[in-house]
């Protein structure tokens, strides 16, 4: 399943920019920083819904 770890990459920067919002508070020390900003998660469009078996079109 080598799509897992692009995934699970972009939920991760998605949620810590997400939360980040709230916060306002900086990532802790060692923590890596997101690639992208909150916009560029907040555009991508799922086609796709695993939870509910759905196809977007």
């Amino acid at each position: 399943m080598p799509t897992h770890p692009p995934d699970a990459r972009d939920w991760r920067d998605a949620c810590l920019l997400y939360f980040q919002t709230f916060s306002k508070r900086p990532l802790p020390a060692g923590v890596e920083p997101p690639t992208h900003d909150l916009d560029y998660y907040k555009a991508i469009k799922l086609r796709y819904a695993p939870a509910t078996r759905v196809t977007i079109k």
